[in-house]
């Protein structure tokens, strides 16, 4: 019965350790999200194409160089799966008559990015005001504005998006539209639009994840190793004493 007993003691004691171990492997990764570009190579393929309209990247920044205005529009687009996390970007831009849409998280192409449709959420600034939209099959919906000053130049900005929706939007560090939508969990696209040109975009910096499930609570498996060799220990020092039992009143 000791030995038994001092075997028990040491199984118990190595899966612990084992538990201990699992609960200090760091989460999964899997649905980490990360790219960037500086177009710096003065080129945007192939991880860009152009839906419409006409760009160039020959300076170092993404441009459209169509002159039309609205509502004519040049879109182009890359892959981009992350749904929560931080987009961060700086945009040269003008209000003088430009309109420019920024779909940080979408899943379906279109070709009028000013039209429903693009199942996600959207930035867009149309002369001084600044929009969050939420882009549904069939609506668009404004989750929050704002009006920026006169502004002709470049601006860093920086959208932020938790896991339970809450949307941040800051221009030059200054927190200008908030939010909370759950709706889109998935992204397959990072858009542009413009009609006409007159903006650019550089130092497109990306992290987040990609809505994939969470992993199993760490630890898990160890855990149920140790529950399931005790009670497997324990059915059998259960049975062992039945057959004890069952042989003293045979006996008997």
């Amino acid at each position: 019965m000791r030995k038994q007993h001092v075997l028990l003691v040491g199984i118990i004691g190595l899966l612990l350790v084992l538990n201990v171990v699992v609960l200090n492997i760091p989460p999964c990764s899997a649905g980490d999200v990360h790219w960037t570009d500086d177009f710096t190579d003065g080129n945007y393929y192939p991880e860009w194409n152009v839906t419409m309209g006409s760009w160039a990247a020959g300076v170092g920044i993404l441009r459209s160089t169509d002159s039309v205005g609205f509502p004519h529009q040049a879109i182009i687009r890359r892959e981009s799966t992350a749904s929560y996390g931080t987009w961060s970007f700086d945009l040269l831009y003008s209000d003088t008559g430009t309109k420019v849409w920024i779909g940080f998280m979408h899943n379906a192409m279109c070709y009028n990015v000013f039209d429903p449709g693009l199942q996600g959420y959207i930035l867009e600034l149309n002369g001084s005001a600044f929009y969050l939209l939420k882009s549904t099959a069939t609506t668009i919906s404004v989750l929050d504005s704002a009006t920026l000053s006169p502004v002709s130049g470049t601006y860093s900005v920086q959208i932020t998006r938790t896991s339970n929706g809450a949307f941040e939007v800051r221009w030059d560090n200054f927190l200008y539209l908030t939010a909370n939508d759950t709706e889109y969990t998935t992204s397959t696209y990072f858009t542009l639009g413009s009609a006409p040109h007159g903006y650019g975009i550089d130092n497109i910096v990306v992290n987040g994840t990609d809505g994939l499930a969470p992993p199993l609570i760490p630890g898990f498996p160890a855990t149920a190793i140790v529950i399931g060799v005790l009670t497997a220990l324990g059915f059998t020092r259960l049975r062992r004493r039945h057959n004890r039992t069952t042989s003293s009143l045979t006996k008997s």
